[in-house]
C-alpha cells in the first residue's frame, strides 16, 4: 500500500511527468523537427497531451526548463528533477529540535514503551521531564506523534519520515 505521507511518492511523480515530456519532446524533435520553442509552445496551449506512467502532468513548460530537464535526463540525473516544496523544513519541527533532540528522543521512548499513550499524556510528561522547555498546544504533539509511527510503521525508513 502506498503511504500518502511518503514525500518520495510526489518526487516520483514530478520526475516522472518531467521525464516523458523530455522524451516526448525528444520524439517530436526527430519526426515533425519541432524546435524547443515551437514545443513549448503547443504544449502550453493544450495542442499536445503528455501523460507520464504515473498520471502526473507538467502544469506550465518554458524552453529554459525543457533544456535544463533534457540535460539532466541525458547526464543520467533524472531523479533530481523531482521536487519536494517541504524538503527544506524537514526535520526543523519544534519537537524534534527542543533540547538539543533530546525531546524528540524523549517521546520515541515514550510511544516504544507504552504505545496506546495519548498525545496529552506525552505532553504532560515532557512538560515535568523538561521543565524550561515551554510545550507546544496538543495538536502540535498529535501530529508529531502521528509522523512518528507512520516512520515507524514504515520500518523508519528515513526517507519517508514526516516532520521529524
Amino acid at each position: 500500500m502506498r503511504d500518502p505521507y511518503c514525500p518520495r511518492d510526489a518526487r516520483k511523480k514530478e520526475r516522472d511527468a518531467r521525464v516523458a515530456v523530455v522524451n516526448a519532446a525528444d520524439q517530436l524533435k526527430i519526426s515533425q523537427r519541432l524546435s524547443n520553442a515551437s514545443f513549448c509552445k503547443r504544449y502550453n496551449l493544450g495542442n499536445l497531451e503528455v501523460v507520464s506512467p504515473s498520471g502526473a502532468v507538467v502544469k506550465r513548460l518554458s524552453v529554459s526548463s525543457l533544456c535544463r530537464w533534457r540535460a539532466a535526463v541525458k547526464a543520467g540525473a533524472a531523479d533530481r528533477l523531482g521536487f519536494e516544496r517541504g524538503a527544506a523544513r524537514r526535520g526543523s519541527a519544534v519537537l524534534a529540535t527542543a533540547e538539543g533532540g533530546r525531546v524528540r528522543l524523549r517521546i520515541l521512548a515514550l510511544i516504544a514503551e507504552k504505545s496506546p499513550l495519548s498525545a496529552s499524556a506525552v505532553r504532560r510528561r515532557i512538560a515535568s521531564e523538561f521543565p524550561d522547555f515551554q510545550a507546544p498546544p496538543l495538536r502540535t504533539f498529535q501530529h508529531f506523534m502521528k509522523g512518528l509511527r507512520v516512520a515507524s510503521a514504515l520500518g523508519g525508513h528515513a526517507s519517508c519520515k514526516v516532520s521529524v
